[in-house]
C-alpha cells in the first residue's frame, strides 16, 4: 500500500508541479494549430457580434441576450439552437 501511496504521490508531485505549465502551453499550441488559428482568425468578430444591433426581428435583443435567455420549455437547448453564428 505504501508502494502505491509513494508512486501516486510522485505522479501528483510531476503533474501538479514544475511540467504542468510547459505541458499546458504545449497542449495549447498544439490545439491552435489543429483547429487552424481560430480563436485568432474570429477575435475581432467576436467583438463585431457582441455589439451588434438586432437586425433580424429576433424577440431576443442582442447575441449576449441570447446567451443568459432560458425559456421555460426549452432549456439551454433552445439557447444552443438560436444562437447564430452566420457572418
Amino acid at each position: 500500500m505504501e508502494l502505491l501511496e509513494s508512486f501516486f504521490g510522485v505522479i501528483g508531485d510531476l503533474t501538479w508541479g514544475w511540467a504542468l505549465v510547459p505541458f499546458l502551453v504545449v497542449l495549447g499550441v498544439f490545439f491552435t494549430i489543429i483547429s487552424g488559428f481560430v480563436q485568432f482568425k474570429y477575435f475581432i468578430r467576436m467583438f463585431r457580434v457582441l455589439s451588434s444591433r438586432n437586425q433580424s426581428g429576433d424577440p431576443i435583443p442582442s447575441p449576449l441576450a441570447k446567451l443568459f435567455y432560458f425559456p421555460s420549455a426549452g432549456g439551454s437547448a433552445a439557447v444552443i439552437s438560436q444562437a447564430s453564428l452566420s457572418p
